[in-house]
Formats: C-alpha cells, structure tokens, sequence
C-alpha cells in the first residue's frame, strides 16, 4: 500500500531512480585437450542465454559448468557431464503412430485432399515472443513440416490463442466473446485440433481425466481428431524439483495424467517435454547457444537450412551474439539461391526493409515470387502487400485480396489483419465494414497489434456515430 500511495503522489514527468540488483549466467566447459590434457574453458556471462565456449581445434567437450546468479559454491547440481551425442529416433512403427490415432486425417493427407488444422492454446501458441512466429512459433513449423511431408495435400491452418489462460478459461467465456470456446474453437469444425496448455500444468490426474474427458466428447461430436502436446519445462521448483539436472521424467501430475488420459482414450500424445529431458545427457540445462554451435557446424558443412537459421540468429541477435544484417542477408542469400522457400521470403523481406541490403521492391518481388510458387503462405502475404500498394510490380488490388485470402487459408495469420484493411477501405473488393471488423478481431485474438488498433479505431468510429444519431 506503501508504494501505491507513493506512486499516487508523484506529479506528471517526475524523475524517478530505482535501485536495482541483477546476475548473469555462465556455461563454462571441461574440455580434454589436443594434447590430451583436462582443462577448463570459460564461457561468457549473459543475462539469459549464456553460450557454451567455442572450442579449439582438436579439443573434447567433457562436461558443462553452469553457473548462476549468487552462486556460493559449485556442487554436483551445477556440473553437466556430456553423456550422448546424439539422438537417432527409434524405428518407425508400422502402421504408424498417426495412422493408428488420426487415421482420418492422415487418410486425407496421403489422398492429397485438404486438411483444416486448428493450433489451440495460451502464450506458447501465441508464440509472438519468437523471432518471426509466423515461421517459428510451434504450429509453423509443424505444418511446414506436413507439407513437406505431404506435396499434394492442401493444409489449412489456423490459430485460436489466449496468453496467460487456460482451457477452464475459454469454457467459462460468454457467447459473442472473442475467446468463446463454442464459436472459436467447436463451430470452426477443423479435421485436426492440436492443443497446447502450459496453464493446464496445474491440473492434477483426476482433474485432467475430468476436464479433458469433456473435451475429447465435445471434439468427437464435431468430427475432429485431437492431439495433446506436453508443455514445456518451467522453473524446477515450479515442477517439484530442486534443480535443473536429473530431470529425465516429468514429475508433473498434469503430464503424468496426460499420458495416462491418452494411453485410455486413444488420443495423440506429442511429448515435447522430452526434448527437455534429452538436453542433459547433452551437457546443457537449457540453452539457445547450444543449437547456434550445432548450427554453425552444420554450416560449415554447407547444410541449406543451416544458412537460413545463421541468417536468423544473426539477423536477431540471438544466443548473445551481436546483430549484423549484412552478414544475416549474406547467410540468407546462400539458402535462397539454392531453392529454399524459407529463405528466399526472408531475402525478398531484406530488401522490403533495407535489412543488410540497399532497399529494392522489384528485388523483393523477384524472391518473393519464387518462395510463394513453392507454396509458402507467408511470402504470399508479403508479395500480395507488394501487389496492393504497387511497391516492385505494377498496383492490382484485387489480386492483392485473393492472395491475402489465399495466403490466410494456408496458415498465415497476419494476413488476417490484411484483409481487415482491404474490406475497411474497399481495396480490391467491396467495403464492409462488418466484415473488416470480424478480419480484425481474428487477428487481433493472435496477438497483431495492429489489429488491435484497427478495431478500437472502428469501435470509436461506431461510438461516434451513436451519439450523432442520438442527436
């Protein structure tokens, strides 16, 4: 109350000092070296994502040592042996996990035919805490991965998210609510309902048998099939543990109850804390520094994706190490001119922004236009904002909304905002405000800001003209 008070008391622009204490992280490394002696290797320090050393040539990496923030002493919890190196996947089962419990689906995408995936969940799924979340954030790269899988399937995604909520949370929303889980979840009727819940973690077994029994009756009453993703690992006294070593299994009731609901129910279980489990045999607690070594490594070997995913840690920064968009459009380059879809949107958006080269709309258009003929929604979305405001191509608006809708069917949300706009101000078809408002609620629900704004500029827009009316 204190505070409040003396916060209430502080005029308009006042100066304010704040005394503060911060630590930073290190990973340091036990390396055997060339000369076959043990030494030790320091890492350097960062506020989140310390990286692991670089290690010269000739040299083992033995173990990791984390050290942390008020660390008094190095004990058995703060040394990561490196025990594996390497994770070869068990061999596939036939018939497989997805043909056995989605076997409508998976029917459907073998046949080529058109498959509606719903990506439903909280902050995770919102995933605008990502880097570029339309290309990153868990859903993307699932169903990038589907379509490379699946050539002649047509995969419609689409993403129904709510940070920092749970499922008890869009249950209990009112009818007309943009979270109602009836009208944004139920009534959309997808094939494949993929849902993601680290707000659940708290559920105990029973209740997970409880809650999710409903659940699974209302998605089998609308015909969709479900999959049940693990949520990730939090702080360990969060989960029950004392540290961040030895945490092989789960012990979360809620994970425990998860497998045992679809072990019973014979529902798809997608168990992604175990990539948090198999990060120790490695040496590591947790870090993105480790995936930039194997990413540069991968490089030097001349891997294609391994180019785009230097241009993106390099673009951003990421891993602690500084930014620098020249180097990033140089690694971008290398993917796109060898045919990689990814890349080649990530080029033609280098040149839409200046990033590490000289602006050029017609460039961008160019590389553009080779990443949407191979079917990436998202360089649809950018090419069509190209073909709106005629930026590097001759202006057609009305193609411009039939590649955002296109471009929306096939997964890519923020074109959803897109289409907001173009029914707001009649670009490329009939204005209606009605529908722009729906297009920008969609977005919005995701997370777009500039939804968000849009909406509240046609709330007070609509506010105005009651009152003109009431007149």
């Amino acid at each position: 109350m204190r505070s409040l008070i003396f916060a209430a008391a502080l005029a308009a622009w006042t100066a304010v000092a704040a005394s503060y204490a911060y630590g930073t992280m290190r990973l340091d490394s036990v390396v055997l070296a060339a000369d076959r002696r043990i030494a030790l290797r320091p890492g350097v320090p960062h506020l989140s994502l310390p990286v692991p050393p670089t290690l010269a040539a000739g040299e083992t990496r033995l173990a990791n040592v984390w050290v942390t923030p008020r660390l008094a002493k190095l004990d058995d919890d703060h040394l990561f042996p490196v025990l594996e190196s390497a994770y070869p996947e068990p061999p596939k089962a036939s018939p497989s996990v997805a043909e056995r419990l989605l076997p409508k689906t998976y029917a459907k995408l073998a046949a080529g035919g058109t498959v509606r995936i719903l990506a439903w969940g909280d902050s995770v799924t919102v995933g605008t805490f990502v880097p570029d979340p339309d290309a990153n954030r868990w859903q993307a790269q699932f169903v990038r991965r589907l379509r490379a899988r699946f050539p002649k399937a047509t995969i419609e995604l689409e993403t129904e998210a709510w940070g920092g909520r749970n499922t008890d949370s869009y249950r209990g929303e009112p009818p007309g609510s943009v979270h109602n889980y009836r009208e944004k979840v139920l009534d959309r009727k997808p094939d494949l309902i993929v849902s993601e819940f680290v707000n659940d973690a708290g559920f105990s077994e029973a209740a997970v048998f409880s809650r999710y029994g409903r659940i699974r009756d209302e998605f089998k009453a609308i015909g969709a099939e479900w999959v049940i993703l693990t949520p990730h690992y939090v702080r360990p006294d969060w989960m029950g543990l004392t540290s961040e070593k030895n945490i092989d299994d789960d012990p979360r009731p809620y994970v425990k109850g998860l497998r045992a609901f679809t072990a019973q129910n014979g529902n798809a279980l997608a168990m992604a804390e175990l990539g948090f489990c198999a990060l120790n045999g490695r040496g590591v607690p947790c870090d993105e520094g480790t995936a930039l070594r194997w990413y540069r490594e991968s490089a030097s070997r001349g891997e294609t994706q391994a180019f785009q995913q230097m241009g993106e840690f390099v673009e951003n920064g990421r891993a602690g190490i500084e930014k620098n968009p020249v180097e990033a459009a140089k690694w971008y380059r290398r993917a796109a001119e060898r045919g990689l879809d990814e890349a080649q949107l990530s080029l033609g958006r280098c040149y839409i922004y200046g990033i590490g080269v000289a602006q050029d709309y017609k460039e961008a258009v160019e590389w553009l236009r080779r990443s949407t003929e191979q079917g990436n929604c998202r360089a649809e979305g950018y090419l069509a904002w190209c073909y709106q405001g005629g930026r590097g191509v001759a202006r057609d608006r009305e193609r411009a909304f039939r590649m955002f809708q296109h471009s929306v069917k096939q997964g890519y949300g923020y074109s959803e905002a897109s289409l907001g706009e173009c029914y707001e101000k009649g670009l490329g078809v009939k204005k209606d405000l009605a529908l722009a408002k729906t297009w920008y609620e969609r977005a919005a629900a995701q997370g777009d800001r500039d939804a968000q704004q849009s909406l509240e500029r046609l709330r007070r827009q609509a506010a105005r003209g009651e009152k003109r009316e009431q007149r």
